[in-house]
């Protein structure tokens, strides 16, 4: 059955959420639903790409905080929630979702004030590390889980997570995997090697780790390069000077904040992914669909998309030594790298891809909505 679906986000920032509702939405719009985009502000990288989906686009205007304690903060932020309520009224979803921390909290109040009657779900797209030691936020991100219907997970450590954070959490939780589309661009590893990292320069991210262990890497006769693609959130000057104290700034490139993706991706020897925490890392997924080796640090949910030694290599979180033992590892063997590389492909395709997270959706809206058992 078809039906009307909105989706709240807080922007179309370049980021792994917004990329994953972009793919989702074009392909339930292309099985005939109804979708809206539901946004807290108009900004971010892919609000062109958003707007050019056919599908529609509501913002909600919410105002920058950064004056909180200004009264027309205060005023323009109560008008955005009620212009939120007002759409929601008018349009009707038979299913709302909210992705991410403040479109959870916000979508809440949202339903609330608009006497919302459809099922209201919350989407966990990450590991709440930011939420430790902030009472205040916690607090909010529980009273919206408990309010919603069904909280969507996009692994199984993202539903841990959500029981750990609230053991008195008694809404339903669905593990609905990412899907990932088919990457066909034809591979051309440079000479030398470039090992490629995709992940913003901000902290829990694993750049001085994986610094630490590319000061044994960068030694290989190979020659290889250390490729960082991400925007800078902070850490940009403090990686460069320790890159510069480890003697290894010659081999890593910066590669900055909007990079083509698939050329590095094509041009690299494998991928390294150092995180501290992942709920399910799309860099990850994203390298696998395009036949490249993995070598990333056992955090969270990245065990879920990484079998060791058979998609990839894993090491454990905080050993730069490990991680830089399996990066010599496949510079050492490149038809090790091969193998893993195709491996990874085949369990993307197999596991991951966006049909099947469009068809795990759609069960859970009928089961919402009555219309299959549980």
């Amino acid at each position: 059955m078809k039906r009307r679906a909105a989706f709240l986000i807080g922007s179309m920032r370049d980021g792994g959420a917004e990329g994953q509702l972009l793919l989702l939405a074009r392909e339930l719009a292309a099985r005939g639903h109804t979708v809206a985009l539901m946004l807290l502000r108009a900004e971010g990288a892919r609000l062109a790409e958003a707007r050019a989906l056919g599908v529609g686009v509501f913002v909600a205007g919410l105002p920058r905080w950064e004056r909180w304690w200004s009264p027309r903060v205060w005023w323009a932020t109560a008008a955005a929630l009620a212009r939120t309520a007002r759409f929601l009224r008018r349009w009707r979803p038979d299913v709302f979702e909210a992705w991410l921390f403040h479109a959870h909290v916000w979508g809440a109040a949202a339903a609330l004030l608009a006497g919302h009657r459809g099922p209201f779900l919350v989407s966990r797209r990450q590991l709440e590390r930011f939420k430790r030691g902030r009472p205040v936020a916690r607090l909010l991100d529980a009273w919206a889980s408990r309010r919603a219907d069904a909280v969507v997970a996009n692994s199984r450590a993202a539903a841990r997570d959500a029981r750990r954070l609230d053991p008195r959490l008694r809404t339903p939780i669905a593990v609905v995997r990412n899907g990932y589309p088919a990457d066909a661009t034809p591979r051309a590893p440079a000479d030398p090697p470039r090992v490629l990292c995709v992940a913003h320069l901000q902290p829990g991210k694993g750049h001085s780790l994986l610094l630490g262990a590319w000061a044994r890497v960068a030694v290989h006769p190979s020659r290889p390069r250390l490729v960082l693609a991400g925007r800078d959130e902070g850490l940009g000057a403090e990686l460069r000077a320790q890159a510069e104290r480890l003697g290894v700034a010659r081999s890593v490139d910066f590669a900055g904040a909007a990079p083509d993706l698939r050329r590095l991706r094509a041009e690299a020897a494998f991928l390294v992914h150092a995180s501290e925490e992942e709920s399910l890392p799309n860099a990850v997924a994203e390298a696998m669909a395009a036949g490249l080796a993995v070598v990333a640090t056992d955090a969270g949910g990245t065990r879920e998309l990484v079998a060791d030694r058979s998609t990839g290599f894993l090491a454990g979180r905080g050993d730069a030594d490990g991680l830089a033992a399996r990066m010599l590892a496949l510079l050492n063997d490149r038809f090790l790298s091969e193998r893993l590389g195709a491996a990874g492909r085949e369990r993307v395709r197999a596991r991951f891809t966006i049909a099947a997270a469009a068809d795990a959706r759609e069960r859970l809206w009928a089961r919402l909505l009555g219309e299959a058992r549980p």
